[in-house]
């Protein structure tokens, strides 16, 4: 049996071109599961929902937070899994990687996974005493200690994984550089069935004549933005600046624009 933890389109996809096994647990968040075609998924498998509806709320999340853990512990406790993907910075992410007896892959992210500060940042911030305390107060609220939360290292630095599927668009930090295998998307998905492909759109729900018009369209840039100022990197204005200097410089006339989740820019 094998296993997925996700949370994102992009690991999601990922998985789908180098799953091998046809018997997979999904766990998804509920606000993610719905984004996407679940009938198409579900064909001969399997999804866990994770409840998230008051994930912004803290209280009431405590509550939500609990109830999950007991259900995902329920849900584990009796499969046999081989291999588990994920992303391994998620809210329950500790709780898989401490309680399945398995081989963990971390599937890429994005940028942070070739990130070395934040490794250095995560360590240091986890031997402050504020951290420590409010830590235990979650754990304890949670329950979380009778969950066995030995590991919180992100990214694939923990010790409990073993592999880490990345694309090779950055640098490889060196304490995860034997630890990585290079996939490469495009190759992998030529490579698949036409009835794979299509399989793998549905599930996305993208439409193949939008696709179509896009490969023909020669005069197009796609622009894939960044919550940059959301995150505190530059200014709102910076970033809107950024944009318009990229599009200028290239004389662009006909933009699609793909959005971040994120990003709160109109």
């Amino acid at each position: 049996m094998t296993g997925i933890y996700v949370d994102t389109m992009y690991s999601l996809f990922m998985f789908l071109l180098i799953k091998e096994s046809k018997d997979t647990v999904y766990f998804l968040e509920e606000e993610f599961a719905n984004s996407i075609n679940k009938r198409e998924l579900l064909k001969n498998e399997d999804i866990f929902i994770i409840k998230s509806k008051y994930k912004k709320r803290r209280i009431v999340g405590l509550f939500e937070n609990l109830y999950n853990n007991f259900n995902i512990y329920e849900k584990i406790k009796n499969v046999k899994f081989n291999r588990f993907y994920m992303q391994d910075h998620l809210k329950y992410s500790n709780l898989l990687l401490n309680n399945i007896k398995s081989e963990f892959i971390v599937l890429e992210d994005g940028t942070k996974n070739y990130n070395e500060k934040i490794l250095y940042e995560e360590l240091l911030k986890q031997k402050t005493i504020l951290f420590k305390l409010k830590k235990a107060i979650r754990d304890i609220l949670t329950l979380n200690i009778f969950f066995n939360k030995k590991d919180n290292l992100k990214f694939g630095f923990s010790s409990i994984v073993s592999k880490v599927f990345l694309t090779g668009i950055l640098p490889i930090p060196k304490q995860i550089k034997d630890k990585v295998e290079i996939v490469d998307l495009k190759e992998k998905w030529n490579k698949l069935p036409k009835e794979k492909k299509e399989q793998i759109l549905n599930i996305f729900n993208i439409d193949k004549k939008e696709l179509e018009m896009l490969s023909k369209d020669k005069e197009k840039i796609l622009l894939l933005t960044q919550p940059l100022s959301e995150d505190g990197y530059i200014s709102e204005d910076e970033k809107i600046k950024m944009y318009k200097d990229i599009l200028m410089e290239r004389g662009i006339k006909k933009i699609y624009i793909k959005k971040h989740p994120r990003e709160t820019t109109d």
